[in-house]
Formats: structure tokens, C-alpha cells, sequence
């Protein structure tokens, strides 16, 4: 016959496990329902108060996830989700240095958690420390090689660092391991923007939303890219990325237009060399002011597809 002790332990394993498929389920309401419920009957398990304030967090219950963390760090000063959160809670608070403490005090409880490192790489990206982030996230994929929040991660840094060949790599490597993702879809749609490939931004974007229609922000993104695509805006956008990798951007481009226009005649070049440049630069100047009206036409006639 199962002791008194026994069938407690079977029962907060049983909370926890439909917690979770509620979680999994993008059912944070009902995971927090689950777990109060559960905390009543065992109201010192520091696993559960944890629990329980990321599904808060989920739902953005700041205050709610603040008093879940406080009981869980009561019960266990170690507990990692309760790390987690204040690190989350942190950083949207602009408080970064506090973040990375709790980053760091959960990798230092548990020095191989690749959802930590997972995210203290984004924390450091977000305060512009790429190299340091990228080395993080090289130690999560030793670690665990297929996972997803990594892979799609170190793909956008390295796309933002111009290392589109690597970027392409880790790309791969995500969808081959979650094909049914929509924010792999999403990370791939965006790094594929960055690297200047809008017609596979659109191709993905559109795959994550036939995955999930209701992602906060997709739709926009894939309106977005699809205006990109747009043979009326296409030059525009090759021409913002290049501006984006070039010191000085317009200056650089009005200098050369100034060589162009008082340089090479003193130099000899012919006319009929130098006014076509001239006329092709003006010509493109005009282009830009009109890119977008031209585009917004477009749009109306051929509305997104």
C-alpha cells in the first residue's frame, strides 16, 4: 500500500506535469491556476512558487510574479526560475547590470543551463557586447547542439556582424531542427532581412504565420517585408542596407558625387563621361524621394498577397 508521503510526492508530480502541458500549450492561465491550486497543498515547494511566477510573467503579472519569486526564494535561495524572472524583470526595466547578476547567479548554480546562457547572450546583445555573446552561445550549442533559442540567436548576431555564410549555417541548422517553430521561422525571416534577402523574409514570415497567426508583431513583419519586395521599393532597400555599412552613409555618397561633378572634368575626363554619372546619380536622388509614394500605389492596386 502507497504511504501518506508517497502519494504527495505523486501528486505535486502530477501538478507540475499538467502545469507544464497547459504551459506548452500556450495556456499560461491555466498553468497558474494549476499551480495555486497545487501550492495549497504544498506550499514549501520552491520548484512550484517558480514555476508559477514564469507563467506569471508569461501574462505579464509583474507585481504577481514579484510575490511568486519572493516565495520561492524563501523556500530555496538557489531556485533558478525565480532567477530567471527577476533577470527578465530586470531587463525590461532597463536595469541591466541586476539582470546579468541573477544571470550569472543562476550559471553559477548551474554552470551547463543553455536557457540561461541562452539568455544572458541576448542580454548581452542588447547592450552591444556581440563577441562576448556569440562566445556564450558557442558553450550552449556544445552543450546542446540543436537548440532552438541559440541557434536562432547566434544566426541573427552573426548576420548583424555581416558573417552571412555562418549566419546562413546557423539558420539551417534551426529549421532542420524545429521545421514546425514560428519563431525559428521569425528569426530566419529576420536575419534573411539583414543579409538582404527580403523574398525569403516574406517566404518565412509567412510560414510562422501559418504556424501561429496570433504571434504579437508577425503580421506587421510580414507586411513589412512583402513592401520590400515590391520591385518599387526593391532598389530602396538595397540602397538603406548599403548606407547601413558604409562610414558616413550619405556623406560618403555626396563626396563621391562632388568628385564626380568637379574632380574628373579638372582631371580631363570628357563630358560624355562625366553627365551621365551625373545624370544617373540625380536620377537615382529622385528615385529615392518617390520610392515610397510609388510603393504605397502599389500596395492599393496589388494589395498583399
Amino acid at each position: 500500500m502507497e504511504s501518506q508521503p508517497e502519494r504527495q510526492i505523486n501528486s505535486m508530480g502530477q501538478i507540475i506535469s499538467k502545469a507544464k502541458h497547459f504551459m506548452a500549450s500556450d495556456r499560461a492561465d491555466m498553468a497558474s491556476d494549476t499551480l495555486r491550486q497545487g501550492l495549497t497543498h504544498h506550499p514549501e515547494s520552491a520548484y512550484m512558487h517558480g514555476l508559477l511566477a514564469i507563467t506569471l510573467l508569461n501574462q505579464n503579472l509583474d507585481d504577481e510574479c514579484r510575490e511568486a519569486v519572493a516565495e520561492a526564494l524563501r523556500c530555496d535561495p538557489n531556485e533558478l526560475n525565480s532567477h530567471f524572472c527577476l533577470s527578465r524583470l530586470a531587463i525590461k526595466e532597463g536595469r541591466h547590470t541586476e539582470a546579468e547578476k541573477h544571470l550569472l547567479d543562476g550559471l553559477r548554480f548551474d554552470p551547463e543551463n543553455v536557457v540561461f546562457m541562452v539568455e544572458y547572450a541576448r542580454l548581452l546583445s542588447l547592450t552591444n557586447n556581440d563577441k562576448k555573446a556569440d562566445d556564450v552561445l558557442a558553450r550552449a550549442l556544445a552543450i546542446e547542439p540543436n537548440h532552438e533559442g541559440a541557434l536562432g540567436l547566434r544566426s541573427a548576431i552573426k548576420a548583424d556582424r555581416a558573417h552571412f555564410a555562418s549566419a546562413d549555417e546557423h539558420r539551417t541548422k534551426a529549421l532542420e531542427a524545429n521545421p514546425d517553430s514560428a519563431m525559428v521561422h521569425i528569426r530566419v525571416g529576420a536575419s534573411s532581412l539583414k543579409s538582404g534577402r527580403p523574398f525569403r523574409a516574406r517566404r518565412h514570415f509567412r510560414e510562422a504565420m501559418m504556424i501561429d497567426p496570433n504571434f504579437p508583431g508577425l503580421e506587421e513583419a510580414y507586411q513589412e517585408s512583402d513592401r520590400f519586395c515590391r520591385w518599387t521599393y526593391l532598389p530602396m532597400f538595397y540602397w538603406t542596407l548599403v548606407l547601413e555599412r558604409i562610414p558616413g552613409r550619405q556623406f560618403t555618397f555626396y563626396l563621391a558625387f562632388l568628385v564626380a561633378a568637379k574632380g574628373l572634368p579638372a582631371m580631363g575626363v570628357p563630358d560624355m563621361v562625366v553627365a551621365p554619372i551625373l545624370i544617373g546619380y540625380l536620377g537615382f536622388c529622385v528615385y529615392t524621394w518617390i520610392a515610397n509614394p510609388l510603393t504605397n500605389l502599389w500596395l492599393k492596386w496589388r494589395p498583399l498577397r
